[in-house]
Order: structure tokens, then sequence, then C-alpha cells
């Protein structure tokens, strides 16, 4: 009888043997792949975490979200510069977007963008000013691992610029993501 033994990192191990009624009969071992053919070689895909400090938000202009401090990136796919996530293993990925606005009045939206092109969105109207708004997003968006990115927009209309509430101190601006599976 043979067996193919792989290790764990826990210092265990996982035994395939042939089995009982044909130990003559050949074995494969398949392993799981993305739709290029490549194999998966590792139980986890790409997370990130990144917050955002102070910004101004120009009146009736959709503006990217500048998420620049980054919490972590386990596969270095999240650029501070552009505020971008693309990721480097094709799958779909469950995607978060927190941003909040400091005393306005007016309609504000909150758009997650996959590629440049709005993904999906949510807007929110508020009547009496000094309100805080605050939005926030979550979406799945399948990506290719190589060429596909998501980043954040926001919008407001409230007759002036305003400013985004300092997402550093505290989970006002917050943009994360993680690999939920393959394609």
């Amino acid at each position: 009888m043979s067996k193919l033994k792989l290790p764990h990192a826990s210092g265990n191990s996982v035994s395939i043997a042939a089995p009982e009624s044909n130990p003559a009969a050949d074995r494969t071992l398949y392993l799981p792949s993305n739709a290029d053919g490549t194999i998966v070689s590792s139980v986890y895909g790409p997370t990130f975490f990144a917050r955002g400090g102070t910004a101004s938000i120009a009146n009736s202009t959709n503006t990217t979200v500048p998420y620049a401090n980054e919490k972590w990136d386990s596969h270095s796919c999240y650029d501070t510069s552009t505020y971008r996530f693309t990721p480097n293993l094709a799958g779909y990925y469950h995607i978060h977007a927190i941003a909040q606005l400091a005393s306005i009045s007016g309609r504000t939206s909150l758009d997650i963008y996959k590629n440049g092109s709005r993904w999906t969105n949510i807007e929110f109207d508020t009547e009496s000013s000094g309100n805080t708004n605050g939005l926030q997003l979550t979406t799945l968006v399948a990506m290719n691992g190589s060429t596909d990115y998501v980043s954040v927009s926001i919008y407001q209309a409230s007759g002036s610029s305003k400013d985004l509430v300092d997402g550093n101190t505290w989970s006002a601006n917050e943009f994360s993501g993680y690999w939920v599976r393959g394609l």
C-alpha cells in the first residue's frame, strides 16, 4: 500500500492511502486551482485594512477617499498613494467602506468602484445643518487577480466643501477587504 504524506504547519500530517478494495489502482490527488489552472497554494488570500485622515471634499464632485493609513496588507495589494486594492489572486472579495463627513446638510453618496466604474453605492439626504453624516457600504466583487482593482469615492452636495471626520483616531473612515474564495 502506498501513501502520500502531506506535512501540516502544526506538526501533524495528512495521509492519503490506497483504498483497501483495490490497492493496486492508480491514485490521483487533485489540488484546487484557479480558472487559469494555477494551483491555490494557501488557504488564505489577500486581506487589507486602511484608514483615512481628514480631507476636504469639494461640493458636487466625486472624490476618491484618501485611506492612506494602512493597518495591514497581507499580500502588498493595497496602494496608499492611489487608494486602490488590486489583489494578486483571482477570486471573490468582500469589500467594506466607511466614510463620514462632519457638519453637513444635503445629499451624500459613498461609492465602491471597480476598475474606475461604479460597482455599488449608497446615498443619504439630510435636511438639517450641522449633522455628521456617516455612510458605510459592503459588497462582493469578482476580481481577476492581476488588473482588477477597487477604490472608494464620496460625493456631497451641501453647497460648499466639507471635511471628512478624522479616521485615524477612530472608525470614521475605513476601507477593508478580504478574499472569500477562488473564481
